[in-house]
C-alpha cells in the first residue's frame, strides 16, 4: 500500500513540478511602466531559469529604450550616447527606410539568450506602420558600469 500511494505521489508531482516551475518564472515585469506597450510585444519564453530571468528583468528597461530608438529614422542623442558601446556605435545597422514615414514599429522580441550577468541577446523584429515590410536583427548587450549598452549584432556565446 505504501508502494502505491508513493507512486501516486511521485506522478503527481511530475506533473505539478512544470507548473510550479512555471509560477516561478514570473514575467509581471512586463506589464509595467515604462514601455509597457513595447513589452507587451517581448516574449521570453526561451528564457528556462530564474537567473536568466533577473538578468532579463534588470535589463528590460534599457533594452526597450533602445529599440524604440531604433524605430525612428534618426537614431536619438540619448540612445547614442547612454545606450551604444563605443564597438556598438561602429557596427550598428539601422533599418532600411523604404516607407514614406521614415518609420519602423517594434513587432516582436524574443530569442533571448543570456550568458552571464553581463551578457544577453535576444532578436527584434520591426515593421513599417502598414506592416509591409519587415526587418529582424540580433542584438548583443553588455552590462557596463554605466548600465547594460547595445554593443553586437548577433547573438551570445558563452
Amino acid at each position: 500500500m505504501k508502494k502505491a500511494i508513493s507512486a501516486l505521489f511521485f506522478v503527481s508531482l511530475i506533473y505539478v513540478a512544470p507548473a510550479i516551475a512555471e509560477q516561478y518564472l514570473d514575467n509581471s515585469f512586463l506589464k509595467e511602466e515604462p514601455y509597457r506597450k513595447t513589452k507587451q510585444k517581448v516574449d521570453i519564453s526561451s528564457l528556462q531559469t530564474a537567473h536568466d530571468l533577473s538578468v532579463a528583468k534588470e535589463a528590460i528597461n534599457p533594452i526597450m529604450r533602445f529599440v524604440i530608438g531604433m524605430s525612428f529614422a534618426e537614431l536619438p542623442a540619448a540612445v547614442n550616447d547612454k545606450l551604444l558601446t563605443d564597438h556598438g556605435r561602429t557596427v550598428l545597422q539601422r533599418p532600411p527606410l523604404r516607407n514614406e514615414l521614415k518609420r519602423y514599429s517594434v513587432a516582436e522580441i524574443n530569442n533571448w539568450h543570456v550568458c552571464d550577468e553581463n551578457k544577453i541577446s535576444f532578436s527584434a523584429s520591426f515593421s513599417d506602420l502598414l506592416q509591409k515590410n519587415q526587418w529582424k536583427e540580433d542584438f548583443f548587450f553588455v552590462r557596463t558600469d554605466d548600465g547594460w549598452r547595445f554593443d553586437d549584432h548577433h547573438v551570445v556565446q558563452c
